[in-house]
């Protein structure tokens, strides 16, 4: 399975601590789905809504098969990880 994963300068902004985020790196790398996940950390939300606003998320996750987003749903479960699903990204809107 393919993982486009980047460890970008603006790492550092994300509020999730270097555990919680290898954590979700293992999460979304351990099942054995097709198709390439994209996690990334930092990420700006402006690129993902309709409105173009929007400051950086602590991490993005988009699956590609149910296993993989069932992995990393226990994983913040067990974590204490908070999860919003954004969809497609109108109607929404993100703090700079």
């Amino acid at each position: 399975m393919a993982t486009e994963h980047e460890r970008e300068p603006s790492l550092a902004r994300s509020a999730l601590g270097p555990d919680d985020q290898a954590a979700l790196v293992r999460a979304a790398t351990s099942t054995d789905a097709g198709g390439a996940t994209t996690l990334r950390f930092a990420e700006p939300m402006a690129r993902r809504t309709t409105l173009r606003i929007g400051g950086p998320a602590d991490a993005l996750f988009e699956p590609t098969a149910r296993p993989q987003l069932q992995a990393v749903i226990a994983c913040c479960a067990a974590r204490g990880i908070a999860m919003t699903p954004i969809g497609a990204g109108s109607n929404l809107l993100v703090r700079d």
